[in-house]
């Protein structure tokens, strides 16, 4: 027969079930809670989701608000964004890896700081490149404006400068076209005379052809100046340059008995093309010859720098003037006795029509210096 509880077991299975029964409360109360929590976590995260949607959202829009392509990069200058723009510019972008890297058509260093080449089925395109620093948490943004209207704009500029400039250059060619002319005529009527020895006979007719050499030199030098010819986005190895020199060249040199040290990088891509840089460094060479006595020695030097390189031509004769030191380049300026003033101006159009700079300096080997600048071709950025 079974015992029934005691007041003792009793009180205590009481104050069991009273714990039970308020822990149980607690526990509902907690899940409630708890249940409150997550859906207002899951009401806070679907608000942040959303506005971060829409500030990519207004980001996308801004970028592709901006006047040009837009490469937004990440603290390691990897591509994590980029505008329409950008797309339609360069072609499929592999975002997370670096800019110069992740275009699918790469543009190439140009000559002038923060500006670029891109090749396109359009021909070459001039960029612009804009770099603002990102806030928090870093990185940059690349915006490359397309230039090239404006680069054609100062084209047509200086063309028109060039037709201008041939209005004022009408009366010192005819001038120039006047003696020499008038020289060979005089030679020419002089083969008719009845009592001339073939002796002197053959010497008019050299005369004649002398003065008719320089009118042609004339003429030819006249045309180049004004030519309406644009060599950008063309381009010539050096290897070929120098070879072309070497074989116009080097027989002038041994007649004079003036040694002539070039020294270039066989593999370097100038802008511009094998006929105008012959051209120009044929000229420069010339002039260097003719002012350099037998026995010295003339320097044409070419050297990489930053985004492009430096060429040198260098002599050792008698040096510049102060007049002809401001003057050099200016149309039918010339200290050459049988110089026509249009050669160091043709050299310089050149140079400048491929955005390169030109200078000219007395040089510590007592003659003259001439320095170019100009960009290099198909360098691609890392």
């Amino acid at each position: 027969m079974s015992s029934r509880p005691g007041p003792e077991e009793f009180a205590a299975l009481r104050r069991a079930f009273d714990l039970f029964r308020r822990s149980s409360g607690d526990l509902a109360a907690s899940y409630d809670a708890l249940q409150d929590e997550a859906r207002r976590l899951n009401r806070e995260l679907a608000e942040a989701y959303q506005r971060l949607e829409a500030e990519l959202k207004q980001r996308e829009q801004l970028l592709n608000l901006l006047p040009g392509a837009v490469l937004v990069l990440d603290t390691n200058g990897c591509v994590e964004g980029a505008n329409d723009r950008a797309e339609a510019l360069f072609g499929a972008i592999a975002y997370g890896k670096p800019w110069g890297e992740a275009l699918a058509t790469r543009p190439a260093v140009a000559e002038e700081q923060d500006e670029f080449l891109l090749e396109t089925l359009a021909g070459i395109r001039h960029l612009a490149l804009t770099r603002s620093k990102r806030p928090a948490p870093g990185g940059e943004i690349l915006l490359f404006t397309d230039i090239t209207a404006a680069r054609e704009r100062e084209l047509e500029r200086r063309r028109r400068e060039r037709l201008t400039e041939m209005g004022r250059m009408a009366a010192n060619l005819a001038h120039q076209l006047r003696t020499p002319l008038a020289t060979a005529l005089l030679y020419l009527s002089q083969l008719d005379a009845e009592d001339l020895s073939p002796e002197q006979r053959i010497q008019y007719q050299s005369r004649a052809v002398e003065r008719l050499r320089r009118l042609e030199q004339l003429v030819r030098d006249t045309l180049r100046h004004v030519r309406d010819g644009d060599d950008r986005g063309r381009s010539v190895c050096t290897g070929d340059l120098v070879a072309a020199l070497r074989r116009a060249q080097l027989p002038l040199f041994r007649q004079k008995n003036v040694a002539l040290e070039i020294t270039v990088p066989p593999s370097l891509r100038l802008p511009g093309t094998l006929e105008g840089w012959e051209a120009v460094l044929g000229n420069l060479l010339a002039n260097a010859l003719y002012f350099t006595p037998g026995g010295r020695k003339v320097i044409l030097r070419v050297v990489a720098v930053s985004k492009g390189v430096e060429m040198t031509v260098e002599d050792e004769g008698t040096g510049l003037e102060v007049e002809a030191e401001s003057r050099l380049f200016e149309p039918f300026f010339t200290t050459r006795t049988d110089g026509t003033g249009l050669g160091l101006s043709i050299v310089r159009d050149y140079v400048e029509s491929l955005g390169g700079r030109i200078s000219a300096a007395n040089s510590s080997r007592g003659g003259c210096r001439i320095q170019i600048g100009v960009g290099l071709t198909g360098t691609e950025l890392a």
